[in-house]
């Protein structure tokens, strides 16, 4: 399985890079993201894992073209959102309705997770907690 990385910050993007080709994944990292698209199209790939930054716009073109462009058709996109603006979560909200296609986060911020009422799968210390399907941020006051 080919795995492309982009990810700004070299210290995160070496250690996913270690990490992954140690679990025997064929890895292609990208610095600039200019190249994402263009290294996409060349070679198939089965995931992408993006860093995206708060309020970039060039990125949420980027992501709307690998899930409507049949040239990245099947491409799964793993997100690593530093700072999760509106804009970003907008982006996804209209894919996710328009195009049907299922989409996984993981995330601590209350605040998404109360706006999107989806589904929400509670997990704590690896074990699944709780399952709401128009769930709401929820948090164990013990922790």
């Amino acid at each position: 399985m080919r795995i492309l990385i982009y990810e700004s910050n070299t210290k995160i993007r070496e250690s996913m890079m270690a990490i992954l080709i140690m679990a025997g994944y064929d890895v292609v990292a990208l610095r600039e993201k200019k190249h994402i698209l263009r290294t996409l199209g060349k070679r198939p790939f089965s995931i992408a894992v993006i860093d995206i930054e708060e309020d970039d716009g060039e990125m949420n073109n980027i992501i709307e073209a690998i899930y409507t462009d049949d040239r990245y058709k099947g491409i799964n996109i793993i997100a690593h959102i530093d700072e999760t603006s509106k804009e970003i979560m907008d982006v996804i909200e209209n894919i996710n309705k328009e195009l049907g296609t299922t989409v996984v986060m993981a995330t601590h911020d209350k605040e998404i997770v109360n706006r999107m009422k989806k589904r929400v799968v509670v997990v704590s210390n690896g074990l699944i907690e709780g399952d709401y399907l128009k769930g709401s941020y929820k948090v164990n006051e013990s922790n």
